[in-house]
């Protein structure tokens, strides 16, 4: 089953606050690893467009890892045979 589709199932307040939860992070979380692979300064010297686009594919990378979480938390069973294949 997808992420959608399992969410579908929950109240509409779970999906609500979900969003309000990953965007919580989500500045956060790139910073750390920005900082962590010691490249904020070359990030910060970008020009704005290839800044722009690589905090968007960042960001891109972190809602990947935040909504697998939420489904491996919703159906540990079904996200692992969904991903083994």
């Amino acid at each position: 089953m997808s992420l959608e589709e399992q969410l579908k199932k929950l109240p509409e307040e779970f999906t609500t606050a979900l969003e309000e939860a990953k965007g919580l992070q989500s500045n956060n979380t790139i910073d750390f690893i920005l900082n962590l692979y010691k490249v904020k300064n070359d990030v910060l010297s970008l020009d704005d467009k290839d800044k722009h686009l690589l905090i968007l594919m960042l960001k891109h990378i972190y809602n990947y890892g935040f909504y697998a979480g939420v489904s491996f938390a919703l159906d540990p069973t079904e996200y692992i045979e969904s991903n083994s294949k």
